[in-house]
């Protein structure tokens, strides 16, 4: 009998010891913009790299689970005609339910913010060094937004700032 508790004790010990490690691997390889979104989100572009990522768990009536992403662009153009969602988003089939958004200059419209305004709001952004500039670059003029929202469920947002060729990229995928 002791024998299987050494052996469940020692089980256990490992899933606690690996589980972290196994996850923090995953968020530093997982990358949700693929090529195949990314000719949907430019005209054209030389070289995208993801710079940082965090996950943010918003406490609220909803309880909204949301990731956000920060890529280094090279070269990337925009276009009025872009984003071209085409027929469908991170393998979800886009309908005529589906409220989409072509670029647009920042400061937001009141349809993105009240459809984001959860991601907005948060202060969870102070917690990683690389996204604390990201409610400042929202009301930067030069800078450029699109999003895509299917349900409560699902939905994204992206936040292109041209000076700094950055994308930031909100994903909602419950």
């Amino acid at each position: 009998m002791k024998t299987y508790i050494y052996i469940f004790t020692g089980i256990l010990l490992l899933l606690i010891t690996i589980c972290p490690i196994l996850y923090h691997i995953e968020n530093k390889v997982f990358n949700p913009l693929q090529s195949q979104e990314l000719r949907k989100i430019f005209l054209s572009y030389e070289k995208i790299k993801k710079r940082c990522s965090i996950d943010n768990i918003k406490l609220s009536s909803h309880g909204e689970l949301f990731e956000i992403y920060l890529f280094n662009t090279q070269k990337a153009i925009l276009d009025i005609n872009y984003p071209n969602y085409a027929n469908e988003w991170e393998k979800e089939k886009i309908t005529s339910e589906t409220i989409i958004s072509k670029w647009k200059k920042c400061p937001l419209d009141t349809t993105a913010y009240k459809l984001f305004k959860f991601a907005f709001t948060t202060n969870n952004y102070n917690q990683s060094e690389c996204l604390k500039s990201f409610s400042t670059e929202l009301s930067e003029p030069n800078n450029f937004y699109s999003y895509i929202y299917f349900n409560d469920l699902e939905y994204y947002f992206l936040l292109y700032c041209t000076h700094k060729e950055e994308l930031y990229y909100i994903r909602v995928k419950l």
